[in-house]
This record gives structure tokens, C-alpha cells and sequence, in this order.
């Protein structure tokens, strides 16, 4: 479940990460997943964009209105990608 971490990490440690998705206006859970290592952020949010397009068309709140909001870690080219494949901001 854990593998090497940077090699900015000390003595090379394991580590595990976790990527959450969480409903912000009803403070819900709506997905999490578990990476060995460092999260591969537009992997990440790939799979976080999928599981917001499942509520959406779920629950039936236009695309249009839902957002992803992810830190600054995530903000490059690929990772922005992800969203856009799905349709979101």
C-alpha cells in the first residue's frame, strides 16, 4: 500500500496519499482514493472528476454549475485537462 516517497523525503521514506472528494455546499464525502507514494495529481483528479460527473447526472445539478476546486499543486496543463474532459470548471 506504501512506496518510496520523493527523493526530496528523508532517509527515503514510504508513504501513502489520499485524494478526497467532498460536496462542499452539504459537507458529503463523495469519493476517496488511496496512491502508494506521492499522488499523481491529474490522475487524481481524473478520477475525481469522474466520480463528480456520477453525481451530477445522479442528482441533477447542471455542469454548468459545478466546479472542481483543487489546490495549486494540481494546477498544471494535465491535470486541468482532466476536468475539462469531463465537462467541468
Amino acid at each position: 500500500m506504501c512506496a518510496p516517497g520523493y527523493p526530496g523525503r528523508p532517509r527515503g521514506e514510504t508513504q501513502v496519499s489520499i485524494a478526497i472528494l467532498s460536496l462542499t455546499v452539504a459537507g458529503l464525502f463523495v469519493q476517496a482514493t488511496t496512491h502508494a507514494g506521492n499522488t499523481p495529481s491529474a490522475d487524481a483528479l481524473g478520477i475525481a472528476a469522474q466520480a463528480a460527473v456520477g453525481l451530477v447526472n445522479e442528482c441533477g445539478p447542471d455542469r454548468d454549475r459545478t466546479s472542481l476546486r483543487f489546490d495549486g499543486a494540481g494546477g498544471y496543463a494535465a491535470a486541468i485537462a482532466q476536468t475539462i474532459r469531463q465537462n467541468l470548471h
